[in-house]
């Protein structure tokens, strides 16, 4: 998933120190579900993420990037047999747009 992830730490909602970037998430966790034996497909969001919340701590978002979008493609959808994303009626807000997921 792109969503509901982020890099605070202080919450500990990294897999690990190391696991903070987006497509490190992800990959992290659809390699979960595989070794669960749990058939998933990659989420993609597009636009600002709705968590964690702008108010709060924008620092900590991880937007789906047009950097970010391209190490998931070679580093994780490689691996499964599907994708899908939302939001595409939302502003991309300078990130990765529906047509480049697409």
């Amino acid at each position: 998933m792109t969503y509901d992830l982020s890099k605070n730490q202080s919450f500990h909602e990294c897999p690990d120190d190391s696991t903070c970037a987006l497509n490190k998430q992800v990959d992290f966790y659809m390699n979960n579900y595989k070794s669960g034996g749990i058939t998933a497909n990659v989420g993609y969001e597009i636009g600002t993420p709705a968590y964690p919340s702008l108010i709060e701590d924008k620092q900590d978002q991880l937007p789906l990037s047009s950097d970010e979008l391209s190490l998931i493609i070679a580093n994780t959808q490689t691996k499964v047999t599907g994708g899908f994303f939302w939001s595409v009626y939302k502003p991309a807000d300078g990130q990765a747009t529906p047509t480049q997921v697409a």
